[in-house]
Formats: C-alpha cells, sequence, structure tokens
C-alpha cells in the first residue's frame, strides 16, 4: 500500500516498490519476478457488489501459470 499512496498514473509501482518487472507469455501484462506463482488471467465481466459503491467482483480466465522451483 505504501508504493501506491501517491503513485501517477505513469508510475511503475512495480519497479517503485523494489521488485522486478517480467513480461507475461500469454496476456499483455507485466509480472512479478520475485513471485514464486504467477497466473496469467483475462478479463471476463465485472459486477458491481452494492449498486453505487466502488467494490466490484471480477471474473478472469487462468490462461496460463508459472510456478517456481
Amino acid at each position: 500500500m505504501k508504493t501506491i499512496l501517491n503513485n501517477q498514473l505513469e508510475t511503475d509501482e512495480i519497479t517503485s516498490s523494489g521488485l522486478t518487472v517480467e513480461k507475461a507469455s500469454w496476456i499483455e501484462a507485466p509480472m512479478v519476478a520475485e513471485c514464486f506463482m504467477n497466473l496469467e488471467c483475462k478479463y471476463l465481466w465485472e459486477k458491481e457488489i452494492v449498486p453505487g459503491d466502488d467494490h466490484v467482483m471480477i471474473c478472469l480466465e487462468v490462461v496460463g501459470g508459472h510456478i517456481g522451483e
């Protein structure tokens, strides 16, 4: 949470937190190299949990995964 509090839209939150960005294999999104597992997901849909609130439920489809040794 510390890394996102004052971030601008163009700030890379992953590298500003000291982590390493890796290119994903199946989708156009970054992965975090230090994570032991990365799941690449395709966005399907979202739905408000409570109408007018900013919390939503999202549905994703896992299209690939990376698991470290």
